[in-house]
């Protein structure tokens, strides 16, 4: 499956919760966040819990309720919280847990919204939240090759890591976790020209 290669992202992610109380993951919808903090954070985030305010119980209560709906999830850490944007009551609440006692690594935020372009969210989380952006698959992720260490007295490599056939392969179908790897022409085609309407209009 296309979602079950590794993201070079993971590293990074897991070096923010290290140091920051609130890390947001932010990318188009579709891109694999989701499945990211699921499946691909290492085994070590043991206390992880996710929620998401796709659904509707959950949203409704963290919207009426935002500080008891985190002091549900007290012990967690990280609390992963997927399509925080749906509520944005949460970012207060989220502040006040933050200032009162600041824990790297308490809150995990997924959304396809930029939360710093919102005036409410920039109030409440300035100085407090560590934003990533995760992108589509790049060319390496989709071949599950390791990330390039790029060296500062010798950045170009002698011997490139893909044959021309994969950059022609990715370069025609992308990156989309869902969509390139999908064999029948036709199919990723009509996939990828859905995922663009969906996302657009």
């Amino acid at each position: 499956m296309a979602h079950t290669r590794n993201r070079h992202v993971v590293t990074t992610l897991s070096k923010k919760l290290r140091f920051s109380p609130v890390v947001t993951l932010q990318g188009v919808r579709q891109c694999g966040k989701s499945f990211l903090v699921r499946e691909l954070l290492p085994k070590s985030l043991q206390r992880a819990h996710y929620e998401t305010f796709d659904r509707l119980v959950t949203r409704d209560f963290a919207t009426t309720n935002p500080e008891t709906f985190l002091l549900r999830y007290e012990e967690s850490a990280p609390l992963i919280i997927d399509e925080a944007q749906k509520v944005p009551e949460i970012f207060d609440a989220i502040k006040y847990e933050v200032d009162k006692k600041r824990t790297p690594g308490k809150f995990l935020l997924l959304g396809s919204t930029e939360f710093s372009k919102m005036t409410h969210v920039s109030e409440s989380l300035t100085g407090r939240m560590s934003r990533i952006r995760v992108f589509p698959l790049s060319l390496s992720e989709t071949l599950d090759l390791p990330p390039r260490r790029i060296r500062l007295l010798d950045p170009f490599s002698k011997l490139p890591r893909v044959e021309r056939g994969h950059l022609v392969k990715y370069l025609d179908h992308g990156g989309m976790p869902a969509i390139f790897s999908i064999r029948n022409v036709h199919e990723m085609q009509q996939a990828f020209d859905d995922w663009v309407t969906l996302t657009v209009e």
